[in-house]
């Protein structure tokens, strides 16, 4: 009945879309930050930190009706298993970040570029 009401309640493609697209921007910068830092390159960390902080952006502009649907595929344990999906997914990208600002001091400034 709950994800019913959330299709039912669907107002469109118009998030689906800007949703996906926050996603796939957070994907590129990740990954393009991520290639910055091997090169030991201060700013990948910057991208790469926009890149962490975009798809949660992308998760409140989805709002309670994502979250309703996706909840409902996994019955009654569904909150659980979303609010468990989304306690890891900040941790591990609070332990990333953390680990790469520890060792931001190895990595080449934005005026020393060659």
């Amino acid at each position: 009945d709950k994800m019913e009401a959330a299709l039912a309640n669907d107002n469109g493609g118009a998030k689906k879309i800007l949703t996906t697209l926050l996603n796939i921007l957070a994907i590129a910068l990740c990954a393009f930050g991520a290639v910055q830092m091997w090169n030991l390159k201060q700013t990948g960390f910057y991208f790469y930190l926009v890149g962490e902080v975009v798809p949660y952006i992308g998760l409140l502009i989805a709002g309670t009706d994502a979250m309703a649907a996706a909840s409902a595929l996994a019955g009654s344990i569904g909150p659980a298993v979303i609010g468990i999906a989304i306690t890891l997914m900040v941790i591990f990208d609070v332990v990333f970040i953390v680990m790469y600002a520890v060792n931001l001091k190895y990595m080449v400034p934005p005026s020393q570029f060659d």
